[in-house]
């Protein structure tokens, strides 16, 4: 189908929109939107229906379809003026423009039945005999090939060298290979850098095999004798060794490069072998200095390695593979300005597709590091559009990369259908190992947002995943996540369980980034059930390894801990001491959610110490936020905050009326959290006011949700006290306080004495 208006088509095979021929970019969001208008023209729609309509039970608010409307009118009015979605206030709008639809119509033809006369018919089977004898004999030309999914290894690869002296030609010649095939697109490739560490190399060729069947695994060994180099190739099916070729020549690099062709022709894209020559240098001194350098550069040693790159280009300015590595070392040594203007010289170059993406992936990382993330935002998109029509295996880290940037951007909306585009992409048996990342991103995103359904379903895809590949790391990882989830629904105990099956990985794996990531999720866990004093103990673990790591974002959590323990345990100067180091953090790392989180502690700080001055600026930041992210899930938060700032200066009935429609936004979130605070806030303000069954009506709406002993019963303990039965009270009061830890007050102490009072007078 093509529905076509004024200058513009949109296509429905392709889902792309064209105006004067030449294709527009628009997210799938907004042709969906497109595509129902065109459907739908001069009719009035409310954004319920459309909400309704396209986007049911998924997270897309009316704001959210304020905000796609808006950049389709801009993408439409940026080749003509006009007017084409027309709002009608208070009733909806309409698509105005005529539309007309085109279908491809399959033509019928008809053929007219007729006696042949019998010479004419032996003149015909007369020709088909001595065409089918010259088809026979003809020479057939090979059918094309499907790229091979290949895992091109060196034979020493999990071993030690024998001879360090050589260790450069026992590995190196493996990732140069791969590097080739890579960048001249010949074939769908393993990576064998990501192999977990905890495997060794059959464990995890064999589960490599279990999930791709049609895996073939290369294995590359290259050694020299009296002057000559020799390397030999061997292919693996399952464990069977299927083709085996040697090549030996006075020249190591026309030895590589006779092997890598026979390769390609062999298991990969035989088509492109030209642009495979072209990325190869002729010089055996050159390929020499290379692998040096790209062995140096594996084994983290980036000054020798930076060292052999130069000596490499001296030699040979046109090898482009080695621009690009030399680039990757000035990036790992900090010098980020040099590794942009090895780019930016090696981009003036001619280059094969691939090569180019590889230069962009590497840019983007380094603008993403400098926290310029619209110019990797927009380098991403230019990409993805240039490549849109290739099949470019490379162009799915594009989008995986794009999805974080959208993410750390606060474009959570666009981050989710990046990665919708790449579960449509990817098969299991081609990646698996990306697939199951993105499942992972997905879940975390997805909890955000408050669609806690959908994010235990991608959350338990990447667990399957991560397991079949025996990557613990992975599983560790998704742990966390599941962790999040039961957090958000305030299932503590279960939060906790998937904890401690992280760190328990985490630790045994030595893996300190990920020990120190669990332990932060276990931070929040202790703090939320009053355990300060471990909680703290553990947060100076945390940072300790964040200042080891030099992990800046780990840093700034410790940081926010740090304001939230203080503040619990009120000690207000401390908090806004680590509140303005937390700020500090968060503004040199240019990272918009921790700058968010900054106000949200601001927020909390301030309205503990009744500071009205400076709450009312934050809470319109925060606001602000949400209606530009669409980050719903925070909405409930924020308005707890409103409410209690309302209370602050008598604004009594708003405050309650704010709570209440308050909950229901947490309820279609699966919020427990928010619905316990909000109870416990209503109950507070009902007891005051003397209203003491309504107090313990509302906080009997928290039993489903698991609420936590403090200050859950001590609310019910006032509650019954107010109504005179001070027995249950003070049993309410003695099992919070047995449960409490450090959340137990003096003020808290005190009203049990007075309900021990009160029960010894009603008994006497």
């Amino acid at each position: 189908m093509k529905y076509s208006f004024l200058k513009f088509t949109l296509d429905t095979e392709t889902k792309e929109l064209y105006a004067n021929n030449q294709p527009l970019l628009i997210t799938k969001l907004q042709y969906d939107l497109l595509l129902f208008l065109l459907q739908n023209p001069n009719k009035m729609f409310t954004k319920k229906d459309i909400l309704d309509t396209l986007w049911a039970g998924k997270h897309v608010t009316e704001n959210s379809i304020d905000q796609i409307i808006s950049k389709l009118r801009k993408i439409l009015s940026s080749v003509e003026k006009d007017s084409y979605i027309k709002t009608v206030y208070g009733k909806g709008l309409m698509f105005v423009p005529e539309v007309s639809l085109r279908q491809k119509q399959q033509t019928k033809v008809h053929k007219q039945t007729r006696r042949l006369h019998p010479k004419v018919l032996l003149l015909l089977v007369l020709m088909t005999v001595i065409f089918g004898v010259i088809f026979t004999y003809m020479p057939s030309s090979p059918e094309p090939q499907e790229p091979s999914l290949l895992l091109i290894m060196s034979s020493n690869d999990g071993e030690s060298s024998h001879l360090e002296n050589k260790e450069w030609l026992n590995q190196a010649p493996s990732s140069f290979v791969n590097q080739l095939f890579n960048y001249a697109n010949i074939a769908q490739l393993k990576d064998y850098k990501i192999k977990p560490e905890h495997l060794d190399r059959q464990q995890y060729i064999n589960s490599q095999w279990r999930l791709s069947p049609n895996l073939k695994v290369v294995n590359i060994h290259v050694f020299q004798k009296d002057n000559l180099s020799t390397v030999e190739l061997q292919v693996f099916d399952k464990n069977t060794l299927r083709l085996k070729q040697t090549f030996t020549e006075y020249n190591l690099a026309r030895a590589l490069l006779s092997a890598s062709k026979w390769l390609a022709k062999t298991t990969g894209n035989p088509t492109d072998i030209k642009q495979l020559e072209s990325l190869f240098p002729q010089s055996s001194h050159v390929i020499e200095l290379y692998l040096r350098g790209i062995t140096s550069l594996n084994k983290g040693e980036i000054d020798k390695a930076e060292q052999y790159l130069q000596l490499c280009l001296t030699q040979d300015p046109n090898f482009k593979i080695a621009h690009l590595q030399l680039a990757h070392a000035k990036n790992a040594q900090g010098k980020q300005d040099k590794a942009l203007a090895i780019l930016d010289t090696l981009s003036e170059s001619q280059l094969t597709p691939a090569l180019e993406i590889a230069i962009a992936t590497l840019r983007g990382d380094i603008y993403d590091t400098q926290g310029k993330y619209q110019q990797a935002q927009e380098l991403y998109l230019n990409i993805l559009k240039k490549y849109q029509n290739q099949n470019l295996l490379a162009l799915n880290e594009v989008r995986y990369n794009l999805s974080f940037t959208y993410a750390i951007l606060t474009q959570y909306q666009q981050a989710l259908s990046e990665l919708d585009t790449l579960e449509q992409n990817l098969r299991n048996s081609e990646n698996p190992e990306l697939l199951a990342h993105v499942y992972q991103k997905k879940a975390s995103l997805l909890q955000k947002l408050g669609q806690l359904q959908e994010a235990q379903e991608a959350a338990n895809k990447s667990l399957t995943l991560f397991s079949k590949l025996d990557d613990l790391l992975g599983e560790a990882k998704i742990y966390i996540t599941l962790a999040r989830i039961s957090t958000h629904k305030s299932e503590y105990k279960k939060s906790v369980q998937f904890l401690e099956q992280a760190l328990v990985i985490n630790q045994s794996l030595n893996y300190k980034l990920g020990v120190g990531a669990t332990i932060n999720e276990l931070i929040y866990v202790l703090m939320v059930q009053g355990n300060f004093d471990k909680a703290w103990e553990l947060n100076q673990k945390m940072q300790d390894i964040a200042l080891e790591i030099n992990y800046n974002a780990m840093l700034q959590i410790a940081k926010q801990y740090a304001v939230d323990i203080s503040r619990a345990l009120k000690k207000w100067k401390r908090a806004e001491l680590y509140l303005q180091e937390h700020a500090e953090l968060a503004q040199a790392s240019g990272n918009k959610r921790a700058l968010l989180k900054n106000k949200l502690l601001a927020l909390d700080l301030y309205l503990d110490q009744n500071k009205i001055e400076k709450i009312e600026p934050l809470l319109e930041q925060v606001q602000q936020h949400i209606d530009k992210t669409g980050e719903v899930r925070l909405q409930p938060r924020l308005n707890k905050q409103l409410a209690q700032y309302y209370f602050l200066t008598n604004k009594y009935e708003q405050a309650i009326a704010l709570l209440l429609s308050s909950k229901e936004l947490a309820k279609k979130s699966e919020d427990g959290e928010t619905i316990i605070e909000i109870n416990n806030a209503l109950a507070k303000h009902y007891i005051q006011n003397k209203q003491a069954q309504k107090a313990l009506a509302i906080l009997e709406e928290s039993n489903q949700y698991d609420p936590l002993p403090y200050p859950f019963l001590l609310l019910k303990a006032k509650a019954y006290h107010a109504l005179d039965n001070h027995l249950l009270a003070l049993e309410l009061g003695n099992e919070c306080k047995n449960t409490a830890n450090q959340w137990w007050s003096l003020e808290d102490e005190r009203f049990l004495h007075q309900l021990q009072q009160g029960v010894s007078q009603q008994q006497n």
